[in-house]
């Protein structure tokens, strides 16, 4: 339960650059935050950037209603501006009736980083307003079926901007660091699925687990110091960790079913797994050292995907329903609260924005499998990338 006594925060902008106002103004929070109202002027700009002024506003728009943060409403007491020159985007924030001023920033602006410098002010605009980190320079990371092969894409989180990783491998399943530098990813080599590290910057890429059978279902700890992952060496899958800078492995589970699909928990304590001990595939949670494993999941005859929010408090993961249909569902570590957020078409692979409000799966509601995103509560879902040969494993980076 919420607590419902009213807060009252004052936030003092206090700094020695002329760029930010020495204003106080009060931030009024009950339970749940509740979004603040906020009215964005039409942006200005000189004669040569008037064509660029309506996409700049509704990049920011788009950025800051999908943050749940934030009421766009004609005449709110809260406003935003900009300014457009040849080579900067000026945001400033005032308040009415006095036009006091909150923030003002300025961004390089080139033709080739209007989206970057957007979405940068909006995160600022998000971090001073509502005093929470945003989204908007997030990626998502997935994988492009393309004829017999599978490549590695990351995009913006909206969708734009995709780039196809430089990586010849027929990849199969990918996580990525907290950092968003390096990418752990399984892929075949001859008959084995071997485990691979690629370092986005660099290009180089390691090898860091092959032993017989499979190596697979990665997932960074939320410090990016550790891995999770599944072998397949002794006979079935069990779950191992492996310190990625020793490369001295672990192994977590000793059971004669499946245990795979690790996910980490924020605190890097706890790691939520698939297993069908039970006799069908179910979602269990055990210390990271393998100890005290306990059943989440009961509902059901299929339960897979997990992925632990980065809040704690709840885990997404895919649940198979009467009809054989695949449906992403949330449900509270307690085991309580199960909520069906998807109801249309099957329904996969679900990943946490880093704000723990906002969801990233495949769908093929539409005939085809099509990245999505939505709101914590399922509310929102819109299509944002669609490929012909199809998209699998959604990652949003943290």
């Amino acid at each position: 339960m919420f607590n419902k006594i009213i807060r009252l925060t004052a936030l003092i902008l206090v700094t020695s650059s002329p760029l930010f106002s020495q204003d106080v103004w009060l931030r009024l929070e009950v339970g749940e935050r509740r979004k603040l109202n906020i009215t964005i002027d039409n942006f200005q700009s000189i004669l040569e950037m008037e064509s660029m002024r309506s996409t700049v506003k509704e990049i920011i728009e788009k950025d800051l209603k999908f943050s749940l943060y934030f009421k766009i409403v004609e005449d709110a007491v809260t406003h935003i501006s900009g300014d457009i020159t040849e080579n900067e985007l000026c945001i400033t924030v005032y308040e009415m009736p006095r036009k006091t001023k909150i923030i003002e920033k300025r961004y390089h602006l080139l033709l080739s980083n209007i989206r970057e410098a957007c979405h940068t002010a909006s995160d600022d605009i998000i971090r001073f307003l509502a005093g929470e980190n945003g989204i908007s320079r997030t990626k998502v990371f997935f994988l492009k079926k393309m004829k017999d092969d599978k490549k590695i894409v990351y995009a913006d989180y909206d969708g734009f901007n995709a780039t196809t990783l430089d990586i010849n491998d027929f990849c199969v399943s990918l996580a990525v660091s907290p950092n968003c530098r390096k990418i752990a990813y399984s892929a075949y080599n001859n008959d084995n699925l071997y485990l691979y590290l690629y370092d986005i910057e660099t290009k180089e890429k390691e090898l860091i687990s092959y032993k017989e059978g499979l190596n697979t279902a990665p997932s960074f700890s939320a410090d990016g110091k550790r891995l999770a992952f599944t072998l397949s060496k002794d006979g079935n899958t069990e779950i191992y960790i492996m310190n990625l800078k020793t490369k001295e492995t672990k192994r977590l589970t000793f059971n004669r079913s499946i245990d795979t699909s690790p996910t980490w928990s924020p605190t890097g304590r706890e790691i939520a797994f698939v297993s069908d001990r039970s006799g069908s595939p179910q979602i269990y949670i055990m210390e990271s050292d393998g100890s005290g494993v306990r059943r989440l999941t009961y509902n059901g005859y299929y339960n897979t995907s997990p992925r632990w929010s980065p809040k704690g408090d709840k885990i997404a993961y895919v649940a198979m329903d009467e009809d054989n249909r695949l449906n992403i569902y949330t449900i509270l570590i307690t085991g309580e609260g199960r909520t069906c957020l998807t109801f249309q078409g099957n329904n996969e692979e679900p990943s946490w924005s880093i704000d723990g409000l906002h969801i990233t799966f495949i769908s093929n509601r539409n005939g085809l499998r099509e990245l999505f995103t939505m709101h914590w509560d399922g509310s929102g879902q819109r299509k944002i990338l669609t490929y012909g040969g199809g998209l699998y494993s959604s990652r949003w980076s943290q």
